[in-house]
């Protein structure tokens, strides 16, 4: 089976989500990174080991930077996974996440709070099921389209094999990252689900039902980037 799959990235149009990146970095009152059950503590059972955590989150204390404008999808401070409205939860209930939890929490803008909620979702680990040799990767340099800052781009170079995970990890090198053009990865992987975030990759990834339900209901605080080929080993 093959499947394309698009990286998911934040809508940095100011007319959209405002002049302020990410949208929501300030607090309302003091969390640090020692403080329990917080947006911290969360971050790291979530993301930095791939699990639910085992405490109720406390989440309500993040507001709008103060040039930020609300969106269906809002990018914050910690987590790699937009804060999302009961719109989108509506609109993308019929797709695949995977494994997953949503938590309510207030984002305050204004001063005034606004009902969102995080949608926890565990990473797939590539490295479980990736084929080195059969699949395809590109080395990309840090690149400005123009001499305003702002340009910052990803600029593609030529392609690159990897033979196994080690070689892949030695290579990154700084301004240098190699990205996955063709992956080729063994039957068991779930290329049914409509977002994959790739731990070992940093990267997430959705499919076209994601975008084609994005569009439809006019959800805005996201853009997608670069294609993606899947392929399980057993086409």
């Amino acid at each position: 089976m093959k499947k394309i799959f698009y990286e998911l990235e934040p809508d940095l149009n100011p007319k959209v989500t405002g002049s302020d990146y990410p949208q929501c970095y300030k607090f309302i009152r003091k969390v640090s990174l020692d403080t329990p059950r917080s947006i911290y503590d969360t971050h790291t059972e979530v993301v930095e080991k791939n699990r639910f955590p085992d405490f109720k989150p406390q989440l309500s204390v993040l507001k709008f930077a103060g040039r930020a404008k609300p969106t269906d999808f809002v990018s914050t401070v910690v987590f790699d996974s937009p804060f999302v409205t009961k719109h989108v939860l509506s609109a993308l209930s019929d797709l695949d996440f995977g494994e997953h939890r949503i938590y309510p929490l207030r984002l305050y803008y204004r001063l005034s709070p606004r009902l969102y909620f995080y949608v926890a979702i565990l990473a797939v680990d590539t490295f479980k099921y990736i084929q080195w040799e059969k699949s395809q990767f590109y080395k990309t340099m840090t690149a400005f389209a123009n001499s305003d800052l702002d340009s910052i781009y990803e600029k593609k170079l030529e392609s690159i094999k990897f033979h196994n995970e080690t070689e892949y990890l030695d290579y990154f090198r700084p301004l240098e990252v190699p990205q996955a053009e063709t992956l080729v990865v063994s039957k068991d992987f779930p290329i049914h689900r409509d977002y994959l975030t790739l731990q070992n990759l940093c990267e997430t990834f959705v499919s076209k039902r994601f975008i084609d339900a994005v569009k439809a209901n006019n959800l805005t605080g996201l853009e997608f980037g670069r294609k993606i080929e899947i392929v399980t080993e057993d086409d």
